[in-house]
């Protein structure tokens, strides 16, 4: 079962696996029809834990396992390939990328020198729509594997010494224990469950399990060609089938996972058919150069997105991407991978392995010097640093750099801001919508003795009973915002200010009756509401894409959008009918429409928008005007209250 074609444990087919895996992987990225193709990576993680695992139980049974050998071979067999794809990225990224972006870049180098990457990613926004400049993204699932590699053998030797039987059912307990707690991390914490090794432990388990079961637990060949169809049609079923919106990994996994399982199962004594194609030369040839081509096609693809600054690679660009991918994968595999694996019977020294560990060293001080020097701006010219600038402008960036735990306590706790001894009191709730405006009340509330409080997280509408942006309903922060609304019952603020994205909300069922019983709820309990309109969506990232101009003379400038048309749009039609008569409505319009009507993207002090859709510091800025006479408006519905009535009117 090596990857090593003269080992007498070779299996072609299983290679042949591998390039069915990684395959469906690229067309995933590629975004060409195989919405599901992202269950190559469990393909990739149940493969890998069957090799892994016959390996060690063989060495055990005949005395020459030894973990410093096994975690050597490891180290020549992965680190070579993936060392020379992040430092060609990194010098690219360097000479190429946005400031903020070689910054993220370095990032994530440094946490992926370190087997972090996973890790780093689950702060980070959701796999199905990632920041498009996130070179090394594809990394995480090497961490998972690093990370397994580190801590298995170490298992596995402890469980053979109590026999075959005890190893299986003990790991087959740790493999179930992984799956519910993937299970569970996806009701609150989905990036947690994509990402981590906890939650996909189970998969790797998998093929572990099923290494370890002895020879006469074997499948009788005519039955073979059956299961092998039935777990090749559970993977492409997964491929073609799934979406961004199936819950994964949990249960949804095991059907790729356990198709590859009965492939790998029926064909342990005789190939059968499905076997046989499996192990036909160029599928074998694929599956051979799988893991660089694991490697290097999504770097080429993230980059070509970054240039031409889309979240999907344009039709014309696939086929120079694929070229790309096979040239850059094909030199990898012949000058890096093949020359230093460590054949059978050769021991490994750490002085052989010395010069690949020390490319972990010579990046992680690459990376922080990026970093140190905030991805040297002074590359370009100072209209492109103030443009570039805004990218990092986003409400967004604090609380994704958070932990799940970490973002769910400080959703539950407001911020503050504003005139911390103000006679008036202004609630803000919502997402990332309403913390870019957080700027701009700042200055306002401050000159009319407005005392602020902000709730909220990102992604999550400011409705009741209503679903998180492209996911279920959560019951932990629909306790949250229950608590949101018994804090304003107990406070009486003086204003509550709604702020959402509210054309995604539109997408969602019943929004209309939901935002209107939220605000019926708040008017009901005597406060004073208004509902924030959010800026017109843009085509692409706004304040990318001016930098880009600006430094390279990108085509594909961003201009601005009719605001009457915009005020026109279905879901913001919807956002009127559910205040009528409950809420006010605000419109930022008047602060951002030039003299022809269109909403503006850009100043002599830079961009408007941040990305696609949040304004920018600068952005919000234009709108403290606003602001300011609508808390200027508080004084007199004091002055109303105290009367015993809520008018703004005396």
């Amino acid at each position: 079962m090596s990857t090593d074609t003269n080992h007498p444990h070779y299996r072609p087919e299983i290679d042949g696996l591998r390039a069915l895996a990684v395959v469906l992987v690229i067309l995933f990225h590629l975004g060409l029809r195989c919405p599901g193709g992202y269950v190559g990576v469990d393909v990739f993680f149940v493969i890998s834990g069957y090799l892994i695992t016959g390996l060690i139980a063989r060495q055990v049974d005949d005395g020459s396992f030894s973990l410093q050998n096994f975690w050597l071979r490891r180290v020549h067999r992965i680190l070579p390939a993936q060392a020379a794809m992040v430092a060609c990225v990194l010098v690219y990224g360097m000479s190429y990328f946005l400031p903020s972006d070689a910054v993220d870049l370095a990032e994530m180098t440094r946490a992926q020198q370190v087997l972090g990457a996973n890790l780093h990613l689950t702060a980070q926004d959701h796999y199905f729509s990632p920041p498009f400049e996130q070179v090394l993204m594809h990394t995480w699932s090497l961490a998972v594997e690093e990370q397994f590699y580190l801590l298995f053998p170490i298992l596995m030797i402890v469980l053979l010494r109590c026999g075959r039987w005890i190893s299986v059912l003990a790991i087959s307990l740790l493999a179930v224990s992984s799956l519910v707690s993937a299970v569970w991390a996806l009701r609150g914490s989905p990036d947690t469950a994509y990402y981590q090794l906890q939650c996909r432990a189970w998969e790797l388990l998998m093929g572990a399990g099923l290494a370890l079961l002895p020879a006469s637990v074997s499948m009788r060949h005519k039955w073979s060609q059956l299961v092998a169809a039935v777990g090749l049609g559970m993977i492409l079923y997964s491929a073609w089938f799934y979406g961004n919106k199936t819950p994964f990994p949990g249960v949804a996994a095991l059907v790729p996972c356990l198709g590859t399982a009965l492939i790998l199962w029926s064909n342990q004594q005789e190939r059968n058919l499905v076997g046989k194609c499996l192990a036909w030369r160029p599928v074998v040839l694929l599956g051979l150069m799988s893991y660089s081509l694991y490697l290097w096609h999504w770097p080429v693809i993230a980059c070509l997105r970054y240039f031409e600054n889309t979240a999907r690679l344009p039709q014309s660009l696939v086929l120079p991407a694929v070229g790309a991918t096979f040239v850059l994968a094909a030199v990898s595999y012949r000058w890096i991978e093949r020359p230093c694996r460590i054949s059978p019977g050769t021991i490994p020294t750490w002085r052989a392995a010395l010069p690949i560990l020390a490319t972990v060293p010579t990046l992680l001080l690459a990376s922080s010097l990026v970093i140190w020097g905030k991805g040297f701006p002074t590359r370009f010219s100072p209209r492109t640093q103030r443009l570039a600038q805004s990218i990092t402008n986003q409400p967004r960036d604090s609380e994704n750099r958070k932990s799940p735990s970490d973002r769910l306590k400080s959703s539950n706790s407001p911020s503050e801001f504003g005139d911390p001894s103000g006679r008036f009191t202004c609630v803000v709730w919502g997402d990332s919508f309403a913390r870019m405006w957080h700027g701009a009340m700042e200055s306002a509330a401050q000159k009319n003795n407005v005392r602020c409080f902000g709730f909220g997280r990102s992604a999550t509408p400011p409705i009741l009973d209503f679903a998180k942006y492209g996911r279920g309903l959560d019951s932990s922060f629909e306790e949250s915002k229950n608590s949101y609304v018994e804090f304003m019952r107990r406070e009486q603020p003086d204003l509550v200010i709604l702020a959402g994205m509210w054309e995604t909300s539109y997408r969602r069922p019943h929004f209309e009756q939901q935002l209107r019983f939220t605000l019926q709820t708040l008017h009901d309990a005597g406060l004073r509401v208004a509902v924030m309109l959010p800026p017109p969506l843009q085509d692409r990232p706004v304040a990318r894409a001016l930098a880009l101009h600006s430094a390279y003379g990108h085509p594909s400038r961003p201009k601005g959008k009719s605001w009457a048309v915009y005020l026109e749009r279905p879901a913001i039609r919807a956002v009127y009918r559910a205040c009528e008569g409950l809420a006010e409505v605000i419109d930022p319009g008047p602060c951002f429409v030039n003299a022809q009507g269109i909403w503006t993207v850009e100043n002599r002090e830079g961009s408007m928008y941040s990305d696609h859709c949040h304004v920018s510091r600068v952005g919000a800025l234009r709108a403290t005007p606003l602001f300011d006479e609508l808390f200027a408006t508080l004084s007199k519905t004091s002055v109303g209250r105290e009367h015993g009535t809520t008018s703004t009117e005396e």
